[in-house]
């Protein structure tokens, strides 16, 4: 804990100060001293500085609006971010190329790959370059931030609490630090059209959803090396899915629940069940007293949901790829979504929720490779697993990753896609760590 002070000061700086100071417009003060704050965890070695990083990712919402220059607020962030970026940058620079620490050994060339690819089809520089920095490099800015588990968990915990604060302050009381701006969207209030769902800080609920996926899987591992499954982070992730009023967040408990129970079947106790038994009573206590209207939109959600969107993506995408082997491009995008979306399932396709079936629209056969490019540690993970013994921890950040990646088209925010790759970063430096000869880095990181 000790050692953690540093970076939960920097967090709780960041997550109750940009906020409101970015808002009304006087923020650069702010701004400068979280970088010198940064700037100072780097140079005297204090861990936790890219958990402080993907605390600023918490506080920018992703929406758009006519009535309010929300433009403004994602370019002052994502302004202040390349500055911030700058540090660590210098710092990979140093291990690379000066103490002989090697990354993994294609990223480099991955990127540069995916930097033609994108400028063959008329991506811009600056948004190419922002995608790999929220990716590859945000990945080895959790790799060299060399959080232990116990760390990691405890401040990310604090920013997820931090976060589900803020959305249900907005879900019960509609009140958030970007009220101005969701007020200027029509029919916010009534998110879906006839349910209302939390959106906190992030102005997107499914945004949201992820960070308590993730959550969920560092949860899962915490109670696998403990034999128990933590009482109050999981009540929290329950509350922060539930009034995301999301099917997602039942697929993802169900998939969740369903490994863990899995991996512990031979650690089954009676304080495993008493923990248990507590979730389980307070989450139906609270669902019954709390939120009653929540579950009745839930059930909503479910009965009259339309399914056939995410179902029709499939066979969008099958028809594309038929009349355009390389893609449609990024151009009228969702017009020409809507001129081969399939007949007899969903006809008004806009976007297809798919981040693996979006790169095969997008890119036709060369969507193979981007979605390599996004999978690309998943994918060396596989090939050592069994000298790393099955690291459970990677194996519950696999399962969150790909449970986001079916149901929106997370990569397309910049700024989750940087919480989720610092995050995966961080567990393969404890995986190396443990597990040194079978990672792809030379022996020199020891």
């Amino acid at each position: 804990m000790k050692n953690d002070i540093y970076a939960i000061i920097g967090i709780v700086y960041t997550m109750l100060v940009l906020p409101i100071t970015t808002i009304m417009g006087n923020s650069l003060l702010y701004w400068l001293i979280l970088i010198a704050y940064l700037a100072w965890m780097i140079i005297t070695k204090k861990t936790g500085f890219s958990i402080v990083m993907l605390s600023i990712c918490l506080c920018q919402p992703t929406i758009t609006s006519e009535e309010f220059d929300v433009d403004y607020i994602n370019n002052l962030f994502s302004s202040f971010y390349y500055v911030l970026l700058f540090l660590p940058f210098i710092i990979s620079i140093y291990l690379f190329f000066i103490k002989g620490y090697r990354p993994f050994k294609n990223t480099i060339l991955i990127s540069i790959v995916f930097l033609i690819i994108g400028l063959m089809y008329g991506l811009s520089l600056p948004n190419i370059i922002y995608k790999i920095v929220v990716t590859h490099f945000a990945f080895y800015i959790g790799f060299y931030d060399r959080l232990n588990f116990e760390s990691l968990f405890r401040l990310y915990g604090i920013t997820v609490l931090v976060t589900a604060v803020y959305a249900i302050i907005d879900y019960f009381l509609g009140v958030t630090p970007y009220t101005m701006i969701y007020a200027s969207l029509v029919d916010y209030s009534q998110y879906d059209w006839y349910v209302k769902r939390a959106s906190g800080l992030l102005g997107n609920p499914l945004i949201l959803l992820l960070v308590a996926t993730f959550y969920q899987a560092l949860i899962c591992y915490k109670g696998i090396l403990t034999g128990k499954l933590p009482v109050i982070p999981q009540l929290l992730c329950l509350t922060l899915s539930l009034i995301v009023v999301s099917r997602t967040a039942l697929l993802s408990c169900v998939v969740f629940l369903f490994f863990y129970f899995v991996h512990i079947k031979s650690k089954i106790s009676g304080k495993l069940i008493m923990s248990i038994t507590i979730i389980v009573l307070f989450c139906t206590l609270g669902i019954m007293y709390y939120f009653s209207d929540t579950l009745n939109d839930l059930i909503l959600r479910l009965s009259t949901g339309n399914n056939l969107h995410r179902q029709s993506s499939f066979q969008v995408t099958y028809n594309i790829l038929s009349d355009n082997i390389f893609g449609i491009g990024f151009e009228n995008y969702a017009n020409l979504l809507g001129k081969y979306a399939a007949q007899g399932t969903n006809t008004d396709v806009h976007t297809l929720d798919n981040l693996f079936l979006t790169q095969l629209a997008h890119y036709g056969i060369i969507g193979f490779y981007i979605i390599y490019f996004y999978v690309y540690y998943f994918l060396q993970y596989i090939k050592i697993w069994k000298r790393a013994k099955w690291n459970k921890e990677v194996f519950y950040l696999i399962l969150a990753f790909f449970i986001s990646a079916i149901c929106f088209d997370f990569e397309a925010y910049n700024n989750i896609c940087f919480v989720v790759f610092v995050l995966i970063g961080s567990a393969f430096s404890r995986l190396y760590h443990y597990y040194p000869k079978s990672c792809s880095l030379t022996p020199q990181y020891v």
